[in-house]
């Protein structure tokens, strides 16, 4: 259909149809974090919002030209929408960071799986370095990152300075270039 074009039918309302449009009403504006629940009762999307009653609105009309075929898919499955308030936007955040991680939802992409911890290694091997970022440090590789206190330093020193003070000839061709303006 061309753009502007109005359509023969009005899109599909399949949320409106199974909470009704007194569910959207009710909504508080408030922050906090919504899930939406498929037939057997499985979480299968978590959000936050810094405005509830707003974001799930948007969830209402069910149009192909202006929604994705997943954002589609989504609304098709999901039969019950529920909702936790926050006080403030972080905290709707975090527990939204919780959740996923828990819960794993199969419609979120992003923040689903925790990060890897990883290394930042290097060797000397003649004139050379080389760099490696494993999730394991191998031995005789000197490394920056993760420790094994699972504490992190406030003021946590770069690998350049580290690899500076092993190497101090390296940082001599280094110091003649120009400072990063950025």
């Amino acid at each position: 259909m061309a753009a502007g074009q109005q359509g023969l039918f009005a899109p599909a309302r399949p949320l409106v149809e199974r909470l009704g449009s007194e569910f959207f009403r009710k909504v508080p504006t408030q922050p906090g974090v919504y899930s939406m629940r498929d037939r057997t009762g499985e979480v299968v999307y978590v959000g936050k919002t810094k405005n509830m009653r707003q974001r799930l609105r948007s969830y209402r009309v069910a149009n192909p030209e202006r929604v994705s075929r997943r954002h589609l898919r989504l609304m098709r499955e999901v039969v019950r929408i529920g909702f936790d308030l926050c006080p403030t936007e972080s905290a709707a955040l975090a527990r939204e960071a919780r959740l996923l991680r828990r819960l794993k939802p199969r419609f979120n992409r992003a923040g689903v799986w925790p990060g890897q911890a990883r290394f930042l290694t290097w060797r000397f091997a003649e004139e050379t370095v080389q760099f490696s970022v494993p999730e394991v440090p191998t031995l005789g590789w000197e490394r920056y990152g993760c420790s094994q206190k699972k504490r992190r330093s406030r003021k946590a020193r770069l690998p350049w300075r580290a690899l500076l003070r092993q190497r101090p000839d390296i940082g001599a061709a280094t110091k003649r270039c120009p400072p990063f303006s950025g």
